[in-house]
């Protein structure tokens, strides 16, 4: 019987066995997919990774549209945070944009990230109002998609209210969408509660019939037509447009209709890029799919919402439906998962209507009655509210694994050594899909690879030689091998030197073949990006199985050597720089614990994606004294070390120093990485205000791929500074100065 000591050993020697033997991708932030993440937390698939993928890490709830037009509802309220909610089903986010489908290889292209596989596909992306070809972009503006809509007319409204005058306002389709956003729309302009008194628009409702609200009750239509008189909105009917130029839209047979601003809500077409995949689509661009959901001539592809066209359960297009159909959905994604029988979907014949219009004030209308009064809104607002905060209360959950789930059809105790490295053919699949960054300087590489890399010097140069690595801190592969190319080469920029060339270092869990590639080619292509913004070549590297994934580089630079900036070598007087906000450590602590925003960590992601390569070249030629780049040890402890064994200290200004969005916050509600209370034990002064600051305790929150951090002579600061805002780092800021107190850092 073997003893607890070889036990332990066995189980250290042994990999842990991902669960992961399927790929369900669900295209779109839409409600049905919503759902479909809130089923599978309550009941994980075994062995199914769910990825969700949406341009954008927040989606707009449609039923609370016309209340934020009209200023009932902040932005805040009537948004649903994509990655918190993925974060705490157990799922991945990819913020990215969809651009084409391959039923028969099963892959997904993204923009961005190129393309990923898939068992199960699903889409749930809405639609959008089919403007006319010839319109700009402003002053037209389609309803659909929400999400880019009501950022640009919010933006719309704010300009006419500041330029205060008079405007013509023109809503293109008299449906219920229409209804609302003209209704909505003049109630935000001409709020009686506004102290200024608000200039007089004149508004349109433009409709190609006869009335409007075709799609409803004669007495519904009565009611809104009351409404839209009583707040002297022109119904302009049986105008259907053809054509639109800049402030001016036509009939066919020439009549014209003039405004500032046309806001566009005439139905809804799907994306163009369908018309090449192959799916099954009608003439625009819906996914035909059976009653089951599941498109009509590709098995194990569904879709839901606006996007599908179930021939024999034709339904509005509305988010009513879209919730209806995610239950039925999320069954029928287990039975393709599960190679079972799929099941049929029956949606109710008609819903309720709730049609807001514009004050506190809504109707809720069926074939068979039409009810408007406060009371209705305030019964829409409690049913809007429960479905937002339905999603948005759910916390990370540990995710526990089903027993027939924790094996990947080999139960043998994997090896270590060079026996834990990935496949070789898994490995060629995907460095064959990458572009290499050729370089003079590399004489053997990826190209003709050997043994070893060979790099050939420069004659006056020294060579510059470093290495990073970390686990993921992120569920996306592809934004964790950028941020680990930058994360790498930011020692090179610190010493001032330019980079040629780096060795990868991958770690990968144990899954299936299918799934291991989707993850090495996103890791790669995502570090790939990275390096080819940074003009540097990939010469090889190493893999191995791992518990989670795990990457890092080893780089190499050259710079002449009286060109070198080392961390030390500042003097008295000089002024600091630092080139990037602090708090990515709390943030990404706080998705932890499901406190993190999405938007939040999506700008703290296109910060640290970004080179340092043109902050180092300006610091170069500015004459930095000294220069580092602020990683785990925090600002302070970086800062520390570029005073060390000197006979200067430091002085740093928390008012003046650069915050990402939502880290003050989170620090003021007691989050913080684990290695922050390490690294405040660093020697400094602050006094007990300062220290009761959260911004105090951010200057020990270690980060990632973070900015550099120079000194200058203050008469060449403020030159340097506009010269790093106009190369798109933003954020620069000086933030304190060197002193003569020896060793010393004070906070202020």
């Amino acid at each position: 019987m073997a003893s607890e000591a070889e036990n332990n050993i066995t189980k250290r020697l042994m990999l842990k066995k991902e669960a992961y033997h399927r790929e369900l991708v669900l295209v779109g932030g839409g409600h049905s997919h919503i759902e479909v993440l809130r089923r599978f937390r309550m009941r994980p698939e075994p062995g199914v990774r769910v990825t969700l993928i949406n341009p954008y890490a927040d989606a707009q709830y449609s039923g609370m549209l016309p209340g934020l037009i009209a200023g009932h509802y902040s932005a805040e309220d009537t948004k649903l945070d994509l990655f918190k909610l993925s974060l705490a089903c157990g799922s991945r986010f990819f913020e990215d944009r969809v651009i084409g489908i391959d039923p028969r290889k099963k892959t997904v292209s993204l923009a961005r990230r190129g393309e990923i596989s898939f068992d199960v596909l699903s889409v749930n992306i809405g639609s959008s109002s089919p403007v006319p070809q010839n319109t700009t972009i402003e002053p037209s503006l389609g309803v659909k998609p929400i999400q880019t809509f009501q950022g640009k007319l919010q933006d719309n409204l704010r300009k006419i209210a500041m330029e205060r005058k008079s405007m013509r306002i023109a809503v293109i389709g008299a449906g219920a969408a229409g209804v609302e956003v003209i209704l909505a729309t003049k109630h935000r302009l001409e709020d009686k509660s506004n102290q200024t008194r608000p200039p007089s628009h004149s508004y349109f409702l433009v409709s190609s019939g006869k009335s409007i609200l075709f799609e409803q009750s004669s007495k519904t239509r009565r009611v809104c037509e009351k409404e839209l008189k009583k707040n002297k909105i022109t119904l302009v009917p049986d105008f259907l447009v053809s054509s639109f130029d800049r402030n001016t839209a036509s009939t066919i047979d020439g009549r014209t209709i003039t405004a500032d601003i046309f806001l566009w809500a005439t139905g809804a077409v799907g994306p163009e890029w369908l018309r090449s995949s192959g799916i099954s689509i009608t003439e625009n661009c819906f996914i035909r799919v059976k009653a089951s959901l599941e498109s009509e001539n590709f098995p194990n592809i569904f879709a839901a919402g606006d996007i599908a066209h179930v021939q024999s359960h034709l339904r509005p297009k509305s988010g009513v439906f879209a919730v209806r159909q995610g239950p039925a959905l999320t069954d029928n994604l287990r039975r393709a998962l599960q190679n079972r029988t799929l099941r049929n979907f029956r949606p109710q014949k008609r819903a309720l209507a709730m049609i807001s219009l514009g004050e506190k004030s809504a109707i809720a209308a069926t074939q068979f009655f039409a009810l408007k009064g406060n009371l209705v809104w305030r019964y829409k607002n409690f049913i809007d509210r429960r479905f937002i905060k339905k999603y948005s209360g759910l916390k990370p959950m540990p995710m526990k694994k089903s027993p027939e789930a924790e094996s990947i059809e080999s139960p043998e105790v994997r090896c270590g050594g060079c026996g834990s490295k990935i496949g070789p053919n898994l490995l060629r699949e995907v460095l064959a899909e990458l572009p290499m960054v050729r370089s003079p300087e590399i004489i053997i590489g990826l190209n003709n690879a050997d043994d070893a890399a060979i790099v050939k010097a420069e004659p006056g140069k020294v060579g510059v030689h470093t290495i990073d690595h970390f686990k993921e801190f992120i569920d996306d592969p592809w934004t964790l091998g950028k941020i680990a190319v930058n994360h790498a080469l930011n020692d090179v920029y610190a010493m001032g030197a330019s980079p040629i060339s780096a060795l990868a270092i991958v770690g990968l869990p144990l899954s299936s073949p299918k799934l291991m590639k989707n993850d090495m080619s996103l890791l790669m292509r995502g570090a790939t990006e990275g390096l080819e913004e940074n003009r540097t070549a990939l010469v090889g590297g190493h893999t191995n199985e791992a518990e989670e994934i795990n990457i890092g580089f080893s780089a190499y630079g050259e710079v002449a050597e009286q060109a070198l900036i080392r961390k030390t070598g500042a003097v008295e007087g000089e002024l600091i720089i630092l080139t990037r906000p602090l708090g990515s450590g709390v943030l990404f602590a706080g998705a932890m614990k499901g406190l993190t925003k999405g938007r939040w960590i999506s700008t703290t992601l296109q910060e640290m994606t970004k080179s340092n390569a043109n902050a180092s070249n300006i610091f170069s030629e500015c004459g930095a004294t000294s220069l580092t780049d602020i990683t785990g040890f925090g600002l302070v402890g970086h800062l520390s070390e570029m005073i060390r064994g000197s006979e200067k200290g430091a002085t740093i200004y928390l008012e003046k120093m650069p915050f990402y969005d939502g880290a003050i916050s989170l620090a003021e509600h007691g989050v913080e990485s684990t290695l922050k209370p390490e690294n405040i034990k660093t020697s400094h002064k602050a006094t007990k205000e300062i220290k009761a600051n959260a911004r105090y305790q951010l200057c020990f929150d270690p980060q990632t791929s973070g900015g550099l951090l120079a000194t200058l002579k203050a008469s060449v600061a403020q030159k340097c500074l506009n010269k790093l805002h106009e190369s798109g780092y933003t954020k620069s800021t000086i933030i304190g100065h060197i002193s003569d107190v020896s060793g010393d850092i004070t906070i202020c």
